[in-house]
């Protein structure tokens, strides 16, 4: 929402809420950011894309990490109103992928209307004062009849050729976000059921490459008619660029752009962080809700604060559960004494050194070991770090709910899948949680840690 407002000059400024301009969750308009991603034409991913569906048929596979902008480029090329929009995480069968196509193409095997009419007559007259599509006010004496009408569509029994026999007729666009979440054995049936839309109309698929989904694989299923575009990470002044244009229609200045800078070498190459970290920053830094009359500047004092806030408020959902690890079976773990004093067990200390290495957030085991090395005076055995990053993979991937795990280990390799996660270890407030301090009295019995 904006707004005008004359300053003491009377140059009409344009005024927007903090929230417009900085927003998570949804597709940001007012610092949305081309990228190129090093097409060496210098053409914009949103070019890209666009060349694409005004050819009304074939299709793209655009996939990346987590968090890197990916629904936001399609939804501002092909929005909801106008394309077919179907969600990976509830396409559970063929029935469901095709009964979805049905409803959003207005594609019926039955329909069924009811009309009702009730007749009455009023003996005298009668006062009627009420509110109803409009308000009215009268007497009636009259006869009153009232009709009233339902009316019922059925997709359950529509067939494929139907949903391929509209898209013949209106070449409407299909999205399918998240196509990563489908079952396997299931992606591989809609592969060979949107070989034929390709040819009536233009498809996206829109997925997180991991171990266990392939986007190479599913456009060879496919066939030549399907692209791939691989969405890069954020570099360091793609990021900036989101703040830059941010503080310009909020009328802060950033000399330099050192906090910008800062922001984006916190944000692990995330659109989604980047935004949450500007909003924080300025309304928690300079009291920002909306454009300011008179320019102001960022005063550098309390960011290691509201870094750190911002972090710890952005905890992941399964992050307790990775830190507590597997369940022992009511044996407690051993405890692991760290060099500056304080107790852990073999998951904490695992989760610390992963802390001090980030960034980068793929790590490989000889490199995370080392780390741990340099937390104790102990000798940890290779098991132990080996067990823990293990047991952190299978929690993680238990408690990944409809999302996908935020950790994941193969290959001695660990992978930090979510940003957030990495954003939250390295500047969050979560040591309390994983270290205890020798012969710190809690108000409980002493046990063993976790």
């Amino acid at each position: 929402m904006t707004n005008r407002q004359a300053d003491s000059e009377s140059e009409m400024v344009v005024v927007r809420r903090l929230h417009d301009v900085f927003s998570t969750g949804k597709t940001p308009e007012a610092t949305y950011t081309p990228r190129t991603g090093g097409d060496p034409n210098g053409l914009t991913f949103d070019q890209r894309l666009k060349d694409k569906a005004v050819r009304e048929s074939g299709g793209v596979m655009l996939f990346g990490v987590s968090k890197s902008g990916k629904t936001s480029l399609v939804e501002r090329i092909l929005p909801e109103s106008a394309a077919c929009w179907l969600q990976g995480t509830r396409i559970n069968t063929m029935d469901d992928f095709w009964r979805t196509l049905a409803q959003q193409l207005n594609v019926s095997d039955a329909y069924s209307a009811q009309i009702s009419s009730d007749a009455t007559r009023t003996e005298g007259d009668k006062f009627d004062v009420g509110l109803k599509p409009i308000l009215s006010v009268g007497f009636d004496n009259s006869d009153k009849q009232s009709e009233g009408a339902s009316h019922s569509w059925s997709y359950s029994g529509v067939s494929a050729q139907q949903v391929e026999d509209a898209l013949t007729g209106v070449a409407r666009p299909i999205v399918l976000d998240d196509f990563h979440h489908v079952d396997p054995d299931l992606r591989v049936e809609i592969a060979k059921a949107i070989k034929p839309l390709l040819r009536k109309t233009f498809i996206v698929l829109v997925a997180i490459p991991s171990h266990s989904f392939d986007p190479a694989k599913t456009v060879a299923d496919i066939g030549g008619r399907m692209t791939q575009f691989k969405i890069p990470d954020w570099t360091v002044d793609e990021l900036t660029a989101i703040a830059d244009k941010g503080f310009r229609q909020l009328n802060v200045t950033d000399p330099g752009n050192e906090l910008a800078k800062l922001l984006a070498n916190c944000s692990f190459g995330s659109p989604h962080i980047m935004q949450e970290l500007c909003y924080a920053f300025l309304s928690k830094g300079l009291k920002v809700t909306e454009t300011v009359k008179s320019k102001i500047a960022w005063i550098p004092g309390d960011a290691e604060q509201i870094l750190e806030d911002t972090a710890t408020e952005s905890e992941p959902f399964a992050f307790q559960a990775i830190l507590a690890g597997r369940n022992t079976k009511g044996e407690g773990r051993k405890d692991i004494r760290l060099k500056d004093g304080g107790i852990t067990d073999s998951y904490g200390i695992t989760l610390l050194a992963i802390k001090g290495l980030i960034p980068p957030i793929v790590l490989r085991f000889k490199t995370i070991r080392q780390s741990v090395s340099d937390l104790t005076r102990e000798s940890i055995a290779k098991e132990r770090v080996v067990a823990a990053l293990i047991g952190m993979a299978a929690v993680a991937e238990k408690n990944k709910g409809g999302a996908d795990p935020i950790f994941s280990y193969r290959d001695e390799v660990a992978y930090i899948e979510d940003p957030l996660l990495a954003f939250f270890l390295k500047y969050g407030r979560w040591r309390q949680h994983a270290v205890r301090e020798p012969g710190k009295y809690t108000g409980e019995p002493e046990r063993p840690l976790f």
